[in-house]
Order: structure tokens, then sequence, then C-alpha cells
């Protein structure tokens, strides 16, 4: 049906309209109200722009190490609340690889170990104990977010003497950072240690507690290093230093601590130059296995030494080592360079050249033609693999030199 044409609805229409213009004219003023003036229109924009852009871009950290710079990954994105940034504990971890960061099974705080701070945050907390004095933070330290523990990248920073500089218009954290100490290679270890290599001081510390001084090492390092440990039990650490140097990385620097209750109370030394193998035993039935220099030194897990072989005098060899088997009365080691295999008897202080005690005369001999050719990458030595002990009797397998067949030999102690 088609509507009439009277003055209410003509009314009605017009009022409509009026409205409409009347809302039109409002927000038209109210955005030249808002909107800059001319001169100061283009930058205004630009801010905006990238305010905007920055808001929905995913902060990066790029960190800075002397001429190094990079950017670093993070598994969780970078949270930024109130002008603060924030990183998820666990990429802190890896940002910061020196620091041992311990979050409580409950969630109730997080400790910062490092050697000369200890630190304890709580989440939402304006304050923290630091080195066992509370101080009062500008902001919150810790968050806890989607069941996520968050750091302070700020805080961290100001612990380790770090600088640090935040570009929201970039989204862009730069750290200006470099490492002052090798560390443990797995920060789960329930003992962490820190070696200067500057003041070739050692610093130990079990997870959650402060880090203390352990003692002043003999290491000096060549090149770059890592630490391994090992509890040989409730009282005493095992601590393995490898520093690897040269080109391409053929030096090996073997460096082996024993920390009593917190204490460092003995070490060794064991220089390498090569492709093979430098790894030793490093534990027997009687203790603890170390080499050092041309000798062997066997003690108890506290450090005290109960023997010491000096195997380069007993061999009149200046070839570094490493020991494949130990016991009070007999070792069995490998000569680096040589891989020859040799049986020294610690009650009689001898030691013997195996391939001359097993070996028929021509096998002997060209094991000596081959000696020669001992920097090889497939040079395998005298060909002897130790297999097993049976009362005073050893047992060994030899492939021979042309690799004909494998042998089986055995050596009783007299």
């Amino acid at each position: 049906m088609e509507k009439k044409l009277t003055l209410r609805n003509v009314k009605r229409q017009a009022g409509i309209v009026c409205r409409l213009l009347l809302a039109a004219l409002l927000i038209q003023g109210i955005a030249e109200a808002a909107a800059p003036t001319a001169n100061a229109s283009a930058p205004y924009a630009a801010y905006a722009s990238t305010a905007a852009h920055a808001a929905t871009k995913p902060i990066q950290v790029k960190r800075i190490d002397g001429s190094r710079e990079w950017m670093t990954e993070q598994k969780l994105p970078i949270q930024a609340i109130n002008g603060r940034v924030y990183i998820w504990i666990q990429d802190l971890r890896e940002l910061f690889r020196e620091v041992s960061l311990v979050q409580a099974r409950d969630g109730s705080r997080v400790t910062f170990a490092y050697p000369g701070v200890f630190a304890a945050f709580r989440p939402g907390s304006r304050s923290a104990v630091i080195n066992g004095k509370t101080l009062q933070l500008d902001h919150e330290a810790l968050i806890l977010q989607r069941n996520r523990m968050y750091v302070s990248l700020r805080e961290a920073a100001l612990l380790l003497h770090a600088g640090l500089r935040y570009d929201p218009a970039q989204a862009t954290v730069s750290i200006t950072y470099g490492e002052h100490y090798v560390v443990s290679a797995d920060s789960d270890e329930p003992d962490l240690f820190w070696l200067d290599p500057l003041t070739h001081r050692l610093y130990a510390s079990k997870r959650g507690a402060p880090p203390i001084l352990a003692g002043t090492t003999h290491a000096k390092l060549e090149g770059y290093g890592y630490l391994e440990s090992e509890r040989l039990d409730a009282h005493n650490v095992g601590v393995t230093l490898k520093d690897i140097y040269g080109e391409p990385g053929l030096g090996t620097n073997v460096f082996k601590f024993i920390v009593h209750q917190d204490k460092l109370v003995l070490e060794s030394q064991a220089s390498y130059y090569g492709s093979r193998n430098v790894d030793s035993l490093s534990r027997y039935s009687g203790g603890i296995v170390l080499v050092d220099g041309g000798s062997v030194l066997l003690a108890k897990p506290d450090g005290t030494v109960t023997q010491k072989a000096d195997i380069a005098k007993m061999l009149d060899s200046k070839e570094a080592m490493t020991v494949l088997y130990a016991a009070d009365d007999a070792l069995i080691v490998q000569l680096y360079d040589a891989q020859m295999l040799a049986l020294v008897d610690l009650k009689k202080k001898t030691a013997a050249l195996l391939y001359k005690r097993l070996l028929p005369a021509d096998e002997q001999k060209r094991v000596e033609e081959q000696r020669k050719y001992s920097m090889d990458f497939d040079y395998d030595g005298d060909g002897l693999d130790f297999v097993r002990r049976e009362g005073d009797t050893f047992y060994f397998t030899h492939a021979d030199v042309i690799g004909t067949g494998l042998s089986n030999y055995s050596l009783t102690l007299q």
C-alpha cells in the first residue's frame, strides 16, 4: 500500500535529516578540535603510525659484545607492560647463560645467582632481597602470566652491570654485555661452577644458593673453555674444565678439580694436540683418577692423593696419555700420539708397552713401521684394545696392522 504524504510524515522525515546533519557536524567538529596544527601534523601522524606498528610488532633482543652484534631468539614473545620489558625465565637463562635462575616449585619466588650477586624475587612484589638486603623497586621485577614466570630485563641487566636500551618505536631491546666466566655446561645440575679466566678463581654454588669462592686454580685458558661437574659423594664434587684452542681446534687442555665441602683441594692438567680422544677414566673402585702431565694420580673423593705414578719416567716418554683402566695395583694407559697401550705395575713402579710383550716379532715390526704415520686420521696405533681383567690377568684383542684378522692375547701380573 502506498503511504500518503502527510504533514506529519514530512515533519518526521525532516527531523531525521536534521539529526543526521547535526551528528555529522558534531563528529567533524570533534575531529577538527583534536587534530594537530598543520605544522605538527606530519610528525604526529608518523608517531601514531609507528606506535600502532610497534604495538603489533614482536619485541626483539639484540646482544652487543664488543664489536659483535646479533639478534637473539626467544621461545615466547617478550612482554611490554607499563613501559617495562619482561622476558620468560627460560629465555632469560639462554640470554644470560652465566646466571643460575631457579624457580621455586610452588612458584613463590625466583632466585638469581651469579658470583658476587644473589637475589630473590617474588611475583607481583616491588621489593627484592639482594645480597641479604631488602630493597624497594619502582616496578615489579617478576610477573606471572598464563602460569609462566616473566623477569624484568631491567633488573637482570642491573644485577649483571649490563647496558640496556629499549626502543619502543623499533620494538627492540639492546643489551650490551660481555660474558666474564666459564660456566657449567648444564645449568640443571645440582652443583654449579663459575671460573674466572682472568683471575683463575673458581666459584661454587648449589642450585638456589649464593655462589662462594672455592679457590684459585692454576688453569690458564688458551682458547674456549667449558665446565662439567660430577658429584662424587655427599661432600665432594669433581669438576672438569676443557680448554679448546688452536686452528682448527686441535689443541685441548684438560683441567680437573676436586672440590671438598665447597673448597678446591686438588687439581691436575693434561695437554693434548691432535684429533684423538682425550677422555680418561675419571673414577675407579678405589676413588678418583687424574692425569697430571706425565703422571697419573689416584685419590680419594676428598682429594687425598693415595698414589702418584710417574708414567713419563717409567716409559721414558714425553707423550701425553689417557687412562683406560685403574686399580690400586695397576693401570692401563694409552699414549696419545702413538696410540699404544702400556701396562703399569704400581707395586713395582714399572711400565711396559704391551705390543712388545704380546705381539709376535713380525707384527711388532709392522707396528713400529706404521708409527711414522701417527698424525694421519686413519692411524690406529698398535691395534690393541683392552677387554677386561680377571684376577691378575688382563685380556686384549688385537687387529693386525694390515687388517687381516683379530687375535686374542692375555698378560698376567707377576
